[in-house]
């Protein structure tokens, strides 16, 4: 099985829950305003990547951690207001939706680096032939 195929699933859930999030910080915060929104779209969507790879790469030892940033950036193109410049909070700082979309997706980009070489570092690599594939 390719890296692509077991990656897969953990896009799919990864893109789903930060869906669901996203739907639950506009109801929660419809009440106070679009900044509130956006603010508490931004840190929970963050913790859901964050959440989700910790767990991901602490059980699947034997893929790369290139392998894991790549399937956040592939999440982040999914996301709901990704394209449109608006899945962050990077729409605080310019009004273009090009320069929103550059700069949300280095943050989520970031986020995923960091947190993958965090974990990489606590949970060793295993190699593919280690584990028979």
């Amino acid at each position: 099985m390719s890296i692509a195929a077991r990656l897969a699933p953990l896009v799919i859930a990864l893109a789903l829950a930060v869906t669901l999030t996203t739907a639950l910080s506009v109801v929660l915060g419809a009440a106070h305003g679009p900044a509130v929104v956006v603010l508490f779209r931004s840190i929970a969507a963050l913790t859901v990547l964050t959440v989700v790879l910790m767990w991901a790469v602490a059980q699947w030892r034997f893929i790369s951690s290139r392998a894991f940033v790549a399937a956040a950036a592939v999440t982040y193109v999914m996301m709901p207001f990704a394209l449109t410049g608006r899945a962050l909070f990077a729409q605080f700082f310019t009004g273009s939706p090009l320069v929103c979309l550059l700069l949300d997706a280095l943050v989520w980009v970031g986020v995923a680096a960091l947190v993958v070489q965090v974990q990489v570092r606590r949970h060793p690599r295993v190699p593919i032939e280690a584990v028979g594939g």
